[in-house]
């Protein structure tokens, strides 16, 4: 009887983790194209959209307090300092991403922080990979190689050198949130914003003006897409396996291309289709063969 409810109780963390990881990264779809609406230079719009989502921070916050929800707080441990750091870096690198190589490119290569996190899995965890999944890796090691190749011949590049940063961090932030069970959900926010303070201040000292065409899309990202995905997304390795809840960035991957191209008529290359179609499929079937041997 016990183990029965263990197991049902197991089953229904499992359930609201994946349904928390699908609806974050499916809100998260909407950024990119959300920054290249906002029609600015890299530091305006990482400046305020930084900014928006410290206040959606603040505003949480002071909330919690108020209702005396003592289970949202921020997590000033060393391994939630790691996990800030990690989601930091990614904060930075995915921005400059945008601005400088295409959504699609941006897109597939998040995709690899599936595999980057059972490889850190692997790693930091002891959770040694069985067959398939280091072939999947394999594959989809392919697939960014094509990319990042095809980005060398139109000089996007350092773009999609950057992505893969991305890639790498937020697995990594994911992987440190399973070991040491921390609770970053306002910790990822509150990463975004220290960076900003830094570009604000040196553009404050050289006396750059913030240069944003339509700066409402730029707030209604930071307050709202960012703080929602992000609280959604930094909860669920709490509930769920790792590299699932990587998975979830797949919605990003699939949706954020259409989502421009609808708006922007941005297609991407015929090099980016071959690789990024290759990911996919080895992601998908990867994660249709995990999630039955999880039944099992």
């Amino acid at each position: 009887m016990n183990a029965s409810h263990s197991n049902a109780s197991g089953a229904g963390r499992s359930g609201q983790g994946l349904a928390l990881a699908l609806f974050g990264g499916m809100v998260l779809s909407f950024d990119i194209p959300l920054i290249k609406l906002a029609n600015g230079d890299v530091w305006s719009v990482m400046v305020l959209r930084s900014f928006s989502c410290g206040a959606a921070v603040m505003l949480l916050w002071v909330g919690a307090r108020l209702l005396k929800h003592d289970g949202l707080r921020f997590d000033f441990s060393r391994a939630g300092l790691a996990g800030t750091g990690a989601y930091m870096l990614t904060s930075v690198t995915f921005l400059s991403s945008v601005f400088l190589t295409s959504t699609a490119n941006v897109a597939f290569i998040l995709a690899f922080s599936g595999m980057f996190a059972v490889l850190l899995g692997w790693v930091m965890l002891g959770e040694r990979p069985p067959g398939p999944t280091l072939a999947a890796v394999a594959v989809t090691i392919l697939g960014v190689a094509l990319i990042v190749g095809g980005g060398l011949s139109t000089g996007n590049w350092l773009g999609d050198a950057l992505a893969l940063t991305t890639a790498f961090g937020l697995a990594l932030a994911i992987t440190i949130t399973r070991k040491h069970q921390v609770d970053m959900r306002l910790n990822v926010l509150l990463s975004n914003v220290i960076p900003a303070v830094a570009v604000a201040t040196w553009m404050a000292v050289t006396d750059r003006p913030l240069t944003i065409g339509a700066p409402w899309w730029t707030v209604l990202n930071g307050f709202i897409v960012i703080p929602v995905s992000f609280l959604c997304l930094a909860y669920a390795p709490k509930l769920l396996y790792g590299p699932i809840v990587a998975m979830a960035y797949l919605l990003e991957t699939i949706f954020a291309p259409i989502w421009v191209w609808a708006i922007f008529k941005e297609s991407p290359t015929d090099m980016t289709l071959i690789g990024g179609s290759i990911m996919l499929s080895a992601i998908l079937a990867h994660t249709v063969w995990e999630l039955r041997q999880a039944r099992r």
